[in-house]
């Protein structure tokens, strides 16, 4: 039987996976080859990464998710999103960075508000970006690829650091343009917040009461505040985050219909059957069929 959950990965864990070095803790670079070598196994993020693709395609489930990624499109991963490699074409050319959660929390000040647009993209991962902006993103990589090379530098570890703030404020610049019409506000916050807790505890909690008491607001005004921000209600949101959990351990693990029921604390399997039917229109057991037939 596979593992109960699935595997979360950090730098350090990316690299042991990747057999890439390690020249500073809380960044890994990597070339083009890193997805063509990647496996497709769900993993659930436990850093920042974004993937820059200059040339050719490469598909990747984001909270099962199908994404394609395009030429000249940078694609944001976030923490705690579940992600999926599934291949790229034999002209892909890229580049990847993943950083550590807890080096932008310690680099950047304001992350607190940098974090309330950067959960939009929970809805759309991957930007366009201009040839300008790759030429940037690239120059930041070949002087960080360089830095972290640099032993004999007494400074090299302050100077990565300082380049890698530079860094993700470029990508938190590239993504703005796409925020149209984004006032960063109470409601942005609560709305971050939730989507934060929602992701922390969706396996154990589906009541909206609960994730207002954890911000210390009504149930009402959680409900209309995530409405209006992203235009589905607070219920839909747990719903949707709930099902993305079951239909991972459906399709990737080997836990049955009863165990992953408990895992996701419902009162029994056909509690379980009866929610996933509603909101899926197919049964547990049919949907884990449908999509083993998929993969023969």
């Amino acid at each position: 039987m596979k593992n109960l959950d699935i595997p979360r990965i950090d730098v350090l864990t990316a690299c042991k996976i990747l057999g890439a070095d390690l020249n500073e803790r809380d960044i890994l670079l990597l070339d083009e080859s890193a997805i063509v070598e990647t496996t497709a196994e769900p993993i659930r993020m436990g850093a920042f990464a974004a993937v820059l693709c200059k040339e050719g395609t490469a598909e990747i489930s984001i909270n099962m998710t199908h994404t394609v990624l395009h030429e000249m499109t940078l694609t944001i991963i976030l923490p705690e999103q579940i992600i999926c490699m599934n291949g790229a074409s034999m002209d892909f050319k890229g580049k990847i960075a993943v950083i550590s959660s807890e080096a932008i929390t310690e680099l950047i000040p304001e992350m607190e508000n940098i974090k309330e647009h950067l959960f939009y993209l929970r809805q759309n991962n991957s930007i366009r970006v201009s040839a300008e902006e790759v030429e940037t993103l690239e120059q930041y990589y070949s002087i960080l690829i360089r830095k972290l090379d640099d032993k004999e530098n007494a400074y090299t570890n302050k100077i990565c650091r300082k380049l890698l703030a530079a860094l993700f404020y470029e990508f938190c610049n590239i993504a703005k343009k796409d925020l149209i019409h984004i006032s960063y506000n109470r409601k942005n916050f609560i709305f971050s917040e939730f989507a934060k807790a929602v992701n922390k505890y969706c396996k154990s909690h589906r009541k909206l009461a609960f994730y207002a008491s954890e911000l210390c607001i009504t149930p009402k005004y959680l409900s209309s505040v995530i409405k209006e921000i992203c235009g589905k209600s607070a219920g839909e949101w747990i719903d949707e985050a709930i099902i993305m959990e079951a239909k991972n351990l459906l399709v990737h693990s080997s836990m049955g219909i009863g165990e992953i029921s408990d895992v996701l604390h419902f009162p029994d399997q056909s509690a379980f059957g009866k929610y996933f039917r509603n909101l899926t229109g197919v049964s547990p057991s049919g949907y884990r069929h449908m999509k083993n037939r998929q993969d023969l």
